[in-house]
């Protein structure tokens, strides 16, 4: 025995060395991964609208995308200031990867073992943001803000409300709503898991929100944004976007999808997160009675009623596609979980009705859904809408990491820091090598280089977009046409006439049009008749011979000035 225990301290060492060594490599692959300037998907869309800002568009009204301007600025930043994209995928390296710096600052003064492990639980969640939200999407923007939220009201736990604290904090939770909406409900989960006290949640999340609202107002009223992106994109936001798979309420309660995505990037992580759930409930201050204690128990039993059918659906799915004997089980299924949600709602009676420390599991159950419903706010459940659920991770992190320790929780942060040594090794990884060669894919940029020289030689200011996501117009020095400037079958039905009308009028102007496919819903025949009327692939005498390895088919519009 006593020899197992001098072992202990020289293993821990090497663990501890060892684990921040692979925390170090995967901050700097991030990084690397980052800085090779891929874009993919939404990215290509942020840096055109981003394009037409320096050209002198504005947002929602020339070039309409469904995200708040965060996005925008950045990418307009970035060229205005390089001329490319280096530093808006500097910036995007950045916050991903300063995670576990800004983690640092929750608390100044702490212990070694508290600061090797808020390094490494921030490596943790940059993987995890990086993996998922990397190639300059929007949600690695946004969560940075909100983690930063976190950070403030960690900071200034058990402490009186200062200024400078309610000013931050304004900062940060405007921050993360410019970058997307929905990480609203992220920092109003954030500020239920710290708030204590009503009169602390009122401090410290609804004057700073109020006073981030007000602000945000006034800028786009200055900027001409204002009406636009009231009476347009929220208009679409609100009244289709997030209800086209149905009640986004509904999806908020599947919390289940948060726990199966957590497992697949690591088994380690999901441990992790039930860890410090689990060390937040139970750090009460005091001794819970027996019926307190029961009433737990009821609770608790409950979730996992709730949680066990949707989490083998799930699997389910994931696995294989369900038997009809698995389907008819569902159904079992779902009586459970109507008897669990009245043993919830009388358990929780309970529990809040007799002290309001053990309300904490409310607390925690009401941050989850929140978190699942921004995640679910589109109804897609993308890899990169998770990330809206890391800052309420980091929350629950740091509440674990400072809490008041005893014996017991330095023994299980050391298991903490093998656990996480073990995440180094078992989440899953990008493959850099495939991801290089996909980021030197000359089509995309050369079809946009082709565009530019077709438009400068035949003096056009700007050229039709006609198809779905593509990285090319997020690398043309000329903005397409707009505001739709790349199609959705969603916004081109008969509910959405402004959007038709715009195509239409849009396409009666363009003298040049990238066709690469039909996405244009019941406008298609409408569209497809005027390019077969008015034009063709044989290109002006202006434009000279014309590049065919195209990311799509170049069209021109016939008697066009050569």
């Amino acid at each position: 025995m006593k020899a197992v225990l001098r072992l202990q301290k020289p293993v821990l060492i090497t663990l501890v060395i060892g684990g921040l060594v692979c925390a170090a490599y995967d901050l700097w692959t991030a990084a690397q991964y980052e800085m090779l300037q891929t874009i993919w998907g939404d990215s290509g869309v942020f840096w055109a609208v981003g394009r037409g800002m320096i050209n002198g568009l504005q947002p929602y009204t020339d070039l309409f995308e469904i995200k708040p301007p965060g996005i925008f600025w950045t990418s307009a930043l970035s060229l205005g200031i390089g001329g490319d994209m280096t530093i808006g995928h500097a910036i995007s390296a950045a916050v991903i990867c300063l995670v576990p710096g800004l983690l640092l600052l929750s608390k100044p003064k702490s212990d070694t073992k508290t600061i090797v492990l808020t390094l490494l639980l921030g490596t943790l969640l940059s993987s995890y943001t990086s993996l998922n939200a990397g190639e300059y999407q929007v949600e690695a923007f946004g969560s940075f803000f909100a983690i930063a939220y976190a950070v403030i009201m960690q900071r200034s736990q058990g402490m009186s409300v200062r200024y400078i604290d309610i000013a931050m904090a304004t900062v940060a939770i405007g921050g993360a709503i410019a970058f997307k909406e929905p990480f609203l409900l992220s920092c109003t989960a954030i500020g239920l898991l710290y708030a204590e006290k009503p009169q602390r949640f009122c401090t410290m999340f609804l004057i700073p929100l109020a006073v981030a609202l007000i602000l945000g107002t006034g800028i786009f009223f200055a900027l001409g944004y204002l009406d636009p992106y009231l009476n347009v994109y929220l208009a679409e936001m609100m009244g289709n976007h997030v209800y086209r798979y149905g009640s986004p309420i509904t999806r908020g309660l599947d919390v289940t999808r948060l726990l199966v995505h957590a497992t697949q990037f690591s088994p380690f992580f999901f441990l992790l997160l039930l860890g410090c759930i689990a060390s937040f409930i139970r750090s009460t201050g005091r001794i819970i009675t027996r019926f307190e204690t029961y009433n737990i128990w009821l609770v608790g039993v409950s979730i996992i009623a709730l949680v066990i059918p949707s989490l083998f659906h799930q699997l389910a799915i994931y696995i294989v596609a369900p038997s009809e004997t698995m389907r008819s089980l569902l159904w079992i299924g779902y009586y459970v979980r109507v008897i669990a949600a009245l043993s919830f709602i009388i358990g929780s009676i309970n529990v809040v009705r007799l002290d309001p420390a053990p309300s904490r599991i409310l607390r925690v159950i009401a941050a989850l859904i929140l978190a699942t419903l921004a995640a679910g706010s589109g109804g897609e459940f993308y890899g990169h809408h998770f990330v809206f659920a890391v800052p309420v991770f980091t929350a629950l992190m740091l509440l674990w990491l400072h809490s008041e320790r005893n014996p017991r929780t330095n023994r299980l942060a050391a298991a903490v820091i093998i656990f996480i040594f073990a995440t180094t090794f078992f989440h899953t990884r990008r493959n850099n090598a495939e991801a290089l060669r996909l980021a030197d894919s000359s089509v995309p940029h050369l079809t946009a280089s082709e565009i530019d020289r077709i438009l400068d030689a035949c003096g056009q200011d700007r050229y039709m977009h006609i198809g779905g996501l593509t990285s090319t117009f997020g690398f043309t020095k000329h903005s397409p046409l707009g505001p739709l400037f790349w199609q959705r079958n969603d916004l081109l039905d008969d509910k959405h006439a402004y959007f038709q009308k715009s195509v239409l009028s849009a396409l009666k102007q363009a003298d040049t049009v990238l066709y690469r496919e039909d996405r244009l819903g019941d406008i298609y025949d409408e569209v497809h008749g005027y390019l077969t009327t008015y034009f063709s692939s044989t290109p002006p005498s202006c434009a000279g011979a014309v590049e065919t390895t195209l990311d799509g088919q170049l069209l021109f519009r016939k008697g066009s000035r050569g």
